[in-house]
């Protein structure tokens, strides 16, 4: 079953007079349980392509449902609540706030759906031990390494259960060690807890962990290939 359907999705940003066209009538679907990579040179527009899936902003023509809402044509607001429903996202720079332990760090999303502090404590303490971090639920992000990092951002994207986990660069930050980890655990979530991701990534070798990679030059798809899968 398809997750994400875009159809005919244009994206055009202005300056003044100048006009730029971030993405070119673009068209893909995304089934659930899979595992997608996108890849494309700087200025390609797999970034605007993520945030437009993300629900971060709404495209110039075309039309976007995710998980059977039409995204273009929801208000704002209503994006940001099927955003925080169904999204989980990771990125490269791991946006830990740093005077909160990995603990609370990891309620976040929680906490912006209203929910009891003892229910918030249970599901991100679930999180962390999912990613390997029971035992640093207290620590800061200082006192923490990029890996470990990354794994308390990914349990924050995983906390609220959601149906897609979205990643820009995850292991960009990462040394190549810490990286495969990372990896690993992302495959772990696809084929373990049936989760959708779909990364940005400009390295060859992190795109091969997912079952398809999709290809951008100057806004348009050039290659949308199914892949083997890397053994971990």
């Amino acid at each position: 079953m398809d997750i994400i359907k875009m159809e005919g999705i244009s994206k055009l940003y202005k300056s003044g007079q100048i006009q730029v066209e971030a993405l070119k009538n673009i068209s893909f679907r995304i089934q659930e349980k899979e595992f997608v990579s996108i890849m494309g040179p700087s200025g390609s527009g797999k970034s605007t392509l993520l945030n437009l899936i993300g629900c971060l902003d709404h495209s110039t023509s075309g039309t976007y449902e995710l998980a059977g809402n039409q995204v273009n044509k929801l208000s704002d607001s209503k994006m940001s609540e099927v955003r925080n429903i169904f999204i989980g996202f990771v990125f490269q720079s791991f946006h830990l706030l740093p005077r909160m332990n990995a603990m609370k760090n990891v309620e976040i999303p929680l906490i912006y759906r209203g929910m009891n502090s003892k229910k918030r404590k249970e599901l991100a303490e679930n999180a962390l031990e999912q990613v390997g971090l029971k035992d640093r639920m207290t620590h800061l992000p200082a006192q923490l390494s990029g890996g470990q990092q990354q794994r308390v951002a990914i349990a924050r994207a995983i906390v609220g259960n959601p149906s897609i986990i979205l990643a820009d660069e995850p292991t960009g930050a990462l040394d190549s060690k810490a990286g495969e980890k990372i990896m690993e655990l992302f495959i772990e979530l696809n084929e373990k807890k049936s989760m959708t991701i779909v990364q940005v990534t400009h390295e060859e070798q992190i795109a091969e962990y997912g079952s398809r990679i999709i290809r951008l030059v100057d806004g348009q798809i050039v290659s949308d290939d199914v892949v083997e899968v890397k053994n971990v």
